[in-house]
C-alpha cells in the first residue's frame, strides 16, 4: 500500500518507492517546506531494500523519529518525522490522507513535546508564532500563493509558460514571440518580475524589456506545478521572510499597528502606504533609498500594477507622488499586512 508524507498546512507528499525525496527550505527540494528551522537540504528519504530511509543530511537542528534523535531511520507507518518545527506524519493509504489540521497532534509520542521543550531562537519570529498560537498562525499563513495565481492564468497563459524559450537565464526571445501583451500579463500576475529593482526597465521594444525580466520564485512554482511535480510551499512565511529584510519593514509594521483599530484594512490604499511611509515611518530613511524600498516591494508582489497599465507601472515616478498611482496594494500585499496586525494583537 502507498506511503504518504502528511502535514499540516500542505497537500499529502507521495513517497514513490524508488524515488529520492530531499526535504528541506531549499527551492530546489523535492519537498519544499520553508521554516526558519530548517536547512536548505535538510534531510532525504532514499529506498533501500524496498522501503524508505531518513537520512539526516547533516542539518543544524536535526532529524527526529517520535522523540529520538536520528542520522538514519527506516520508516514505517505511523512514524512522526520532526525536522525542526515541522511534523510529518508517515501514513499508509490507497489515495490521499487527510492533511492533519490545525490543533491535531500526530497519534506518536512526538504530540507529547511541549513547545516549551523546544528549541526556538530569538529571532525565530514565524516559529514562536507556530508554538505560541495555533489560532493566530494558522490566519497569518493562510494566504494559498499557487491556488490564487492558478485560479487567474487562463490556458493560453500556461501554455505559454510551458514554451522553452521562457527561462529566466534569457527571456528575449520569450519576449519578440509574445511582445507586450505577454510581458505586461506576467508582470502583472508577479511571475516576471525585473532583474534589478534599482534599473529602470527599456520598453522601446518587447526584446528589451525582456531582456530587463526574470522569473519570479511564484512563476517557477506555478509553471512546475503545471508540470505535474508537487509542490508544497509555505508562500506567506517565505514572503515574510523577504519583508523582514527589507528596509522598509518596520515602517511596514507600524502602518499595520496603525491601522489595528476600526475597520482595520479594508479601506487601505497604495497612496496611503506611500504618504505613511515618505513622511510619518520611514523619514530617517533618506529619500532615495525609500524609493528604492518601494520598488522592492513592487518586486516582492506587495504591490501590483493596476489592471489595464502597461510597463509604465514598472516604476512610478521616483517619488512615487503622482496620484493615483498605476500601482495598487496586492491582495497578498495586503494579507501581510493583516498578518502584522494580527500578530501585534495578540
Amino acid at each position: 500500500m502507498p506511503l504518504w508524507l502528511a502535514m499540516r498546512g500542505a497537500d499529502p507528499f507521495l513517497l514513490q518507492p524508488g524515488r529520492d525525496v530531499t526535504i528541506g527550505r531549499g527551492r530546489k527540494c523535492d519537498l519544499s517546506l520553508y521554516s526558519t528551522q530548517l536547512s536548505r537540504e535538510h534531510a532525504r528519504i532514499r529506498w533501500e531494500h524496498e522501503g524508505p530511509v531518513l537520512f539526516d543530511l547533516d542539518s543544524l537542528n536535526g532529524c527526529y523519529v517520535g522523540v529520538d534523535r536520528v542520522l538514519r531511520h527506516s520508516l514505517t507507518p505511523g512514524d512522526a518525522i520532526r525536522l525542526g518545527d515541522i511534523t510529518l506524519l508517515v501514513v499508509e493509504s490507497e489515495g490521499p490522507p487527510r492533511p492533519l489540521q490545525q490543533g491535531e497532534d500526530p497519534p506518536t509520542e512526538v504530540s507529547r513535546v511541549q513547545s516549551d521543550e523546544l528549541e526556538i531562537t530569538p529571532s525565530s519570529l514565524e516559529t514562536q508564532i507556530l508554538h505560541r498560537q495555533a489560532p493566530v498562525h494558522e490566519q497569518l499563513f493562510a494566504w494559498r500563493e499557487i491556488e490564487w495565481l492558478l485560479d487567474q492564468t487562463s490556458a493560453a497563459e500556461m501554455a505559454a509558460l510551458h514554451d522553452e524559450c521562457f527561462s529566466s537565464d534569457d527571456l528575449t526571445a520569450w519576449g519578440k514571440q509574445y511582445g507586450f501583451p505577454g510581458l505586461y500579463r506576467f508582470l502583472s500576475l508577479g511571475v516576471l518580475v525585473p532583474r534589478d529593482p534599482a534599473s529602470e526597465l527599456d520598453h522601446a521594444a518587447p526584446a528589451t524589456l525582456a531582456s530587463g525580466l526574470t522569473i519570479s520564485p511564484r512563476g517557477d512554482k506555478l509553471r512546475r506545478h503545471r508540470e505535474g511535480d508537487r509542490i508544497t510551499w509555505n508562500e506567506m512565511a517565505h514572503l515574510r521572510h523577504r519583508v523582514r529584510q527589507a528596509v522598509l519593514y518596520p515602517a511596514l509594521r507600524e502602518v499595520a499597528r496603525a491601522y489595528r483599530p476600526g475597520c482595520g484594512l479594508d479601506d487601505f490604499k497604495c497612496e496611503d502606504l506611500v504618504y505613511e511611509v515618505h513622511k510619518i515611518y520611514a523619514v530617517e530613511v533618506p529619500a532615495a533609498q525609500r524609493a528604492l524600498g518601494l520598488r522592492r516591494l513592487l518586486c516582492l508582489g506587495i504591490l501590483a500594477p493596476r489592471p489595464g497599465t502597461d510597463a509604465s507601472a514598472w516604476y512610478p515616478t521616483d517619488d512615487w507622488s503622482q496620484k493615483p498611482l498605476s500601482v495598487g496594494l496586492s491582495l497578498r500585499g495586503r494579507a501581510v499586512l493583516e498578518g502584522f496586525r494580527i500578530e501585534d494583537s495578540t
